[in-house]
């Protein structure tokens, strides 16, 4: 049988008896052995991209979305322009989840697919002319390029030009007429060509929808005339049909069994569990490369595809690297807890040494930017931008960016040709000189907020062309690329910077800088192998991790008061028609906060819902749950069948729980989350603010559950006060961050202004948002150091401070913010001015030490930093006081130049004699050099050599080593003869021979007393030896304080502490001497003459 050239005109019905049967294969192997032995049927010059695009449709990049989840697909279905589905059969689609509904139906609850093909299998005829791959091609083209009706008439209302473009262009008159036909369906043509006749757009040829004409053709009929299906960006016609007219001709064009995998293709998921890396891998090595390097599935089967012998226009895409235009696979970095961060130094297989980097992971949008300047070839082009989101492939350069002014910038900061970069997009305050937060990136991008703008951190560099020259650097090493990337990236201030990158080496070096970013607000931390390759699409053994505060943060102990029926059918009891065996997810909450003198039980009758979850339980916890609560289910419908939640909550569809139970009859969970922030989502409220968690999950525990705390009852859980205080307190303090966002702010997947339509595709629609800032230049979480004193009770009493404005950077326990705060007033001083609110005219910025939040507030403004001693100085001597170094914990240049001829670097003033405690202090001030420094190591050479030269009265041990003698270790040397003890003579004898051989003495277990319980002089003689043992620690303590070093051997010491006739004794080892130490007598101790030491020296 020859072998089919195309694949355009195979039969659709084909294509679905072929995932029929994949699907009933359970094993991968024999999956992958199907489709290899279907595509046999093709020759190697066949363009397979038509059909495996739709055996593959998650990589489908020229069709990334429709718009359409299941909601949507039951309600377009349901409507009376498709099919007038009764109400029965419309609540059966919407309602896919619920196996009450779908009772008595051989179907998969939760399987929109399988419930959609049961509702249309005995209402729908099979159409009169069969559907192929090209015309459901073509179909779906014109779906992807659709708008829902409302959508479409505001589109046609504000824009002009499309409106001149087509004056009768409304939604009614775009239908198709061949739409309405039975069979054949609204088709285009084997040739494609169109022409339009009173407003109703017509194909001209005989091909149908089932010909195997190109997917241009339907793209065309989407437009309105073209323009469509090419990449000509910001050319896209106005399109002129709706989901709902695509939908239907799809209904007229295929078969129940059709349109069940058609359903699946829409929603992106075939549910025959093969990945499309895995059929990607098994086409070819190449083939597995060129999707690394390009995402496109269309270049990865041109590169398969060989030529056909006289093809004079060969329409493969070019192959062969990394290229502009194309988003490449980028490296994701591994979960890293801080317990695991000592492996990382531990020598690789050759026993190199490996080297870490640390970076910020911020708080923005992963974004690979491309940019081309087409300086030396002969296109003739503009400079171009392509902006890819490596999560979804998607070139966000005009959806997202067009307004944001971002994309001048970037072609600035190429130094070559073409060059392409991985980075974080993020918002920039320009005011605080600083990132912002995350949920202000869409009104940001659309130009709506001031002060704050779109601005782009570039960490690695992928691609390089200059002067016709490709210089590949993935496969050099992360140093090499950053090397690489500062010499072609020209920064650009406040809009386009490099990375914060330093190299560290050991695990306190890490965890000291994981503290200091966040201590700065930022999500967390990178690390990174400087020695590794850049690795695309890889995350386990990329070389690449993360630490977040999540990863082990605090946990909250929250109560389970229902739950969601799940959205995929990995986790459903199938084999069970009771709803409780479809939970797979759970919504927790609160309890209300108990008032004084009220029953603690009482707080269960009202709970305050705060977020869903679903991750981090095992499928016997979640068996377990479900047997827990089987008997006390109820299915929520209205707020009253569940009278425990507060009654002004209305959940969206999203966040409505499908079944709730009394909570006195749910469990404690244990829950831990990146950080709290604001949505409309869930009634839990701080402030007036209605918040919930970001990431939420059980955290794992070894040997004990926390999805179901046994040890906890319901009435155990958190209340809404102890999360109001936990949310209160300094997230600084804590490993979660707490970072408040804008309520109704788009979720981490969105990045602000993501859609995950293409360019020209309609918008969702969403409700419409204000994105005023409330206070400041970034809405974000106020901790204690930051909330301002009430200070309206306070009456002046004095103009001191007058004129004055005063900022706490921080507090300790000596100096009190609150305190400071009301005495500055009583002061005269005008008000407390957060630092984020004009800086430069804030007169007084305060703080007890130097902290992060002091360099980067110093070394922004160049103003200096008090300390508040300085305002107590103030108030005890009712005088302004002039600043003095020792006031300053960081100083401005005006002040240094102003004090370079009055003082030296310590704060000593050249005209005023010092006092001895201005001495001390000034003394105390001086900075300790480190043990390294030159400073220190003459110091100990000095006190080595010449230690008399270093001796004081307070410090008369300076260079003396002393070791602490066991008993009768030195009877011999010292000439005495110890009292006799039964127990310590073995031990003396065996001491007193290594001493004689001069060996070192060995090290023997203390032995117990020979004498019985009952002996009291072995009772006394125990006590005797404690108390030698405990004078000899306290001489050797106080020697230590007063300047000796206490050694471990006999051979390092110069006096030895030992205890001779129960008199404790300190002897020079040279001449046998007993060191005087008594303390009153502080002249007895021999010095000696300093010029002496040195002329003998000499």
């Amino acid at each position: 049988m020859p072998k089919l050239l195309s694949c355009e005109n195979v039969l659709f019905m084909e294509v679905v008896k072929l995932l029929e049967a994949i699907k009933q294969k359970p094993k991968p192997t024999d999956k992958m052995a199907i489709l290899e032995n279907y595509t046999k049927k093709f020759d190697e010059t066949c363009d397979l991209y038509p059909l495996f695009r739709l055996l593959m449709p998650q990589a489908d990049q020229d069709r990334s979305v429709y718009g359409m989840k299941e909601y949507v697909l039951a309600k377009v279905y349901g409507s009376g322009s498709v099919l007038s589905l009764p109400e029965a059969e419309r609540n059966r689609l919407k309602k896919f989840r619920d196996p009450e509904y779908q009772k008595g139906r051989p179907v998969v609850t939760g399987d929109f697919g399988d419930v959609l093909y049961s509702v249309l299998v005995n209402r729908i005829q099979a159409p009169a002319k069969k559907l192929t791959v090209g015309g459901l091609n073509q179909l779906l083209d014109q779906l992807h390029q659709s708008w829902d009706a409302k959508q479409l008439e505001r589109r046609q209302q504000g824009d002009d030009k499309d409106a001149d473009d087509n004056p009768e262009g409304g939604a009614e008159a775009a239908e198709p007429a061949a739409a309405g036909g039975g069979g054949g369906g609204g088709g285009g043509g084997a040739e494609g060509e169109h022409v339009e006749e009173d407003g109703d757009v017509k194909m001209e040829g005989d091909g149908g929808v089932g010909g195997g004409s190109s997917a241009a053709a339907a793209a065309a009929v989407a437009a309105g005339g073209g323009g469509g299906a090419d990449k000509d960006k910001g050319k896209t016609k106005l399109p002129r049909i709706t989901k709902e007219q695509a939908l239907r001709q799809i209904t007229h064009s295929a078969s129940a069994a059709e349109q069940k995998w058609i359903a699946r293709i829409i929603l992106k998921d075939l549910k025959c569990g093969i990945k499309h890396e895995t059929v990607i891998k098994r086409l070819s090595p190449e083939a597995e490369e060129e999707y690394k390097n390009t995402s496109s599935l269309k270049v990865v089967l041109d590169l398969i595809r060989k030529r056909r012998p006289g093809d004079v226009d060969d329409t493969r895409a070019p192959v062969g690297g990394i290229r502009i235009g194309h988003c490449c696979q980028v490296v994701s970095g591994d979960v890293l807890n801080m317990e695991h961060v000592a492996k990382l130094f531990a020598p690789g297989p050759q026993g190199e040494q490996p080297r870490w980097a640390a970076e910020p992971k911020l708080d923005g949008w992963r974004m690979q930017v491309h940019i081309a300047k087409h300086k030396h070839d002969d296109t003739g082009k503009e400079p171009e931008v392509f902006m890819f989101v490596p999560r979804h492939k998607k070139d966000h350069t005009q959806i997202t960016y067009a307004k944001a002014d971002i994309i001048p910038a970037l072609i600035e900061s190429s130094k070559v040709d073409e060059l392409i970069v991985d980075g974080e997009m993020v918002v920039w305050d320009k005011d605080q000189q600083r990132c912002g937060g995350f949920h202000f990136h869409k009104p940001v991008a659309n130009g709506e907020m001031e002060g704050l703008q779109i601005a782009y951190y570039a960490f690695d560099l992928l691609h390089v062309k200059n002067e016709g020259q490709v210089y590949h650097v993935l496969d050099q090493p992360l140093y090499k690329r950053r090397e690489h990337l500062k010499r072609v990236l020209r920064e650009v201030p406040n809009r386009v910077m490099l990375t914060p990158h330093k190299e560290v080496f050991t695990k306190d070096e890490i965890t000291q800088e994981y503290n200091r970013h966040i201590d700065a607000d930022e999500e967390g931390m990178m690390l990174k192998n400087l020695n590794g390759p850049y690795l695309r699409g890889q995350r386990k053994n990329s070389g690449w991790f993360k630490l977040k505060p999540d990863y082990g943060g605090d946990t909250m102990d929250l109560l389970v008061v229902g739950g969601f029926l799940g959205e995929t059918s990995g986790r459903r009891n199938h084999s069970s028609s009771e709803l409780v065996d479809h939970i797979t997810h759970f919504l927790v909450a609160v309890r209300k906060k108990t008032e004084e003198g009220e029953d603690k039980a009482e707080s269960l009758n009202h709970v305050i819902p705060i977020t869903k979850i679903g991750t981090g339980f095992t499928m016997e916890e979640l068996r377990s749950a479900r047997n827990h609560v089987r008997n006390h289910v109820i299915q929520y419908k209205r707020p009253s069948d569940a009278p425990w939640f507060p009654p002004d909550w209305r959940p969206s569809a999203k966040v409505k729980p499908h079944l709730v139970w009394p909570p006195s009859k749910g469990w404690v969970m244990e829950v831990v989350c990146a950080e709290i922030v604001d949505a409309d989502d869930f009634p839990f409220s701080h402030d007036g603010i209605r918040k919930t968690l970001r990431h939420p999950r059980v955290p794992f525990r070894k040997g004990a559950s926390a999805f179901m705390r046994d040890d906890k009852q319901p009435i155990d859980a958190e209340d809404e006060d102890s999360i109001a205080k936990w949310l209160s307190g300094d997230p600084f303090t804590r490993n979660n961050r707490i970072r408040v966002r804008r309520a109704g702010g788009d979720d981490e997947n969105g990045g602000g202004g993501s859609s995950d339509e293409g360019e020209g595709a309609p918008e969702r629609k969403k409700a419409k948002k204000s994105h005023h800032r409330r206070d400041g230049p970034l809405q974000r979480g106020i901790i204690d150091s930051q909330k301002p004193i009430d200070v309206s009770h306070v009456v002046p009493i004095s103009d001191l401070f007058k004129n004055e404005q005063f900022h706490f950077l921080g507090e300790d326990e000596e100096f009190s913010r609150a305190v400071l705060t009301v005495r500055v007033v009583e002061l005269g001083a005008d008000k407390m001015v957060p630092v984020h609110y004009k800086p430069l005219t804030t007169t007084r910025v305060i703080a007890p030490k130097e902290t992060y939040n002091t360099r980067c507030f110093h070394r922004r403004w160049q103003k200096e930093v008090i300390r508040p001693q300085w305002i107590i100085d103030c108030m005890e001597q009712n005088r302004k006081l002039d600043l003095h170094p020792r006031y300053l914990v960081h100083s401005s240049p005006e002040l240094d130049e102003k004090w370079a001829d009055l003082m030296d670097q310590y704060g000593d003033l050249y005209y005023e004699d010092v006092t001895p405690e201005g001495l001390a202090k000034l003394m105390d001030s001086m900075p300790t050099p480190p043990p390294d420094s030159e400073a220190a190591k003459t110091a100990e050479y000095l006190m080595e050599r010449y230690p008399n030269l270093m001796r004081t009265k307070q410090m008369p041990y300076v260079g003396m080593r002393v070791y602490i003698d066991q008993p009768n270790y030195l009877r011999e040397y010292i000439g005495s003869t110890p009292r006799p003890r039964p127990s310590a003579a073995p031990a003396a004898s065996a001491s007193a021979s290594a001493s004689a051989a001069g060996g070192a003495r060995p090290a023997a277990p203390r032995q117990a007393p020979a004498a019985s319980r009952h002996d009291l002089k072995a009772g006394c003689d125990e006590l005797d030896r404690m108390t030698e043992e405990m004078e000899r620690g306290l001489v050797a303590l106080k020697m230590s304080q007063r300047g000796a070093r206490i050694v471990d051997t006999q051979g390092m010491a110069t006096h030895i502490v030992t205890t001779d006739n129960g008199v404790c004794k300190v002897v020079e080892v040279r001449s046998g001497g007993v060191l005087e130490m008594e303390e009153s007598d502080d002249d007895d101790i021999p010095y000696d003459n300093p010029l002496d030491v040195m002329e003998e020296d000499t």
